[in-house]
């Protein structure tokens, strides 16, 4: 097909799906810059270049890509800024991950919740209190939907388990009460990767957030 048609950006974008599918990222990110090469205002394959670096932990050329699109499509930041904050928390630049997270909520419909629970990640990592307002936004906004008050839950109970010293019949109450709440559930696009390397900083209550992780990880199974 693209000796027919070398122009063809769909080809490239199916080339790249396949790439991924094989969990060969280079390829696919090699494909998509074809795509967005032949047609740049084609904005979601950006976000598929961005992930692609994501995979491979290349996350400073992922804020590269992302800071090109804020600027090709300054309409629609929203889900970009969120992806710059995922970026930023990757290489440890918590204050840069948590500003990108509030121009994220700033810019968004607010029916989107990646930005909160990010946020709230962000000041667990760095031992902030989840900040009230956006809190009481938070559930407003999305009281209706068992999956983001889920995933609150979750990083409340690890932020409990950090800050209370609690003992294993406390934390196995609340963990026990959690799979009462949210059975049926699952942490849907969940990557566990910043937390984890959290846990491997921590001097105190490793092994309780560790084994809560690991309840969490495996929720999506039972």
């Amino acid at each position: 097909v693209l000796k027919i048609k070398p122009k063809d950006y769909m080809t490239y974008q199916t080339i790249a799906h396949i790439y991924n599918k094989l969990e060969q990222y280079k390829n696919a990110i090699s494909a998509l810059q074809k795509v967005i090469k032949i047609k740049p205002d084609e904005y979601v394959s950006y976000h598929d270049i961005a992930y692609a670096y994501f995979t491979l932990k290349q996350y400073k050329k992922a804020l590269k890509i992302l800071k090109q699109l804020i600027k090709l499509d300054p309409n629609n930041q929203q889900e970009t800024f969120n992806e710059m904050g995922v970026m930023y928390g990757r290489i440890n630049q918590y204050n840069k991950a948590k500003i990108y997270y509030q121009k994220s909520i700033e810019k968004s419909s607010k029916t989107n919740y990646n930005p909160y629970i990010n946020l709230f990640e962000i000041s667990l990592i760095t031992k902030k209190p989840f900040e009230k307002y956006l809190v009481t936004e938070f559930k407003q906004l999305f009281k209706n939907n068992k999956t983001a008050i889920m995933q609150y839950a979750s990083l409340s109970i690890l932020k409990l388990i950090d800050t209370k010293n609690y003992n294993q019949e406390k934390i196995e109450a609340l963990l026990s009460d959690f799979r009462r709440k949210y059975a049926g559930l699952s942490f849907v696009g969940w990557h566990w990767g910043l937390l984890e390397k959290w846990i491997n900083t921590k001097a105190d209550n490793k092994q309780a957030l560790q084994s809560a992780v690991t309840f969490f990880k495996k929720f999506d199974n039972d």
